[in-house]
């Protein structure tokens, strides 16, 4: 029977984890995966999670999709659905690693910049907003159930 001191992984461990003190109760840690190793513990309980881990994640993904071109925190929402994926797919935390480094550096690159390049950026957006908006007014985008929500809202 082999030991694991020789792994790679085992190495990154212990170098993490020798000149770190820890600020965690040992057994605070172990709660807080033995629920998701409780679970993993039956082939029931790996398909279930696996399952609502993938439908919680897709739909979160859509629904920050939808809300990239509007106001709001439409990126944000996406990363969040990747960072629920990732909980059970090791190809969502590639990705969500990935987004992080591409989102990072270009948020870098954009604080280099001069003012000016930062103002037209940011114009670019505004005008980006702008005709989502104006495409969906053109184009009556929901404003039938626009219609039907304020009729209801003023109605006695």
């Amino acid at each position: 029977m082999r030991d694991n001191v020789g792994t790679p992984k085992a190495a990154m461990l212990a170098e993490r984890d020798a000149g770190s003190p820890r600020t965690e109760d040992p057994v605070t840690v172990s709660s807080k995966t033995g629920l998701l190793d409780r679970i993993r513990g039956t082939p029931a309980g790996r398909i279930t999670l696996k399952v609502v881990v993938a439908v919680l994640g897709i739909a979160v993904i859509l629904l920050g999709i939808v809300m990239i071109p509007l106001p709001g925190p439409g990126w944000l929402v996406v990363f969040g659905g990747l960072a629920i994926l990732s909980i059970e797919f090791v190809w969502a935390k590639h990705l969500l690693h990935y987004g992080r480094q591409k989102l990072t550096s270009w948020t870098h690159w954009v604080g280099r910049q001069s003012w000016l390049v930062r103002l037209g950026l940011g114009a670019a957006g505004l005008v980006l907003i702008g005709l989502v908006g104006w495409l969906a007014l053109r184009n009556e985008a929901g404003s039938e159930w626009a219609r039907q929500a304020w009729d209801f809202l003023t109605s006695d």
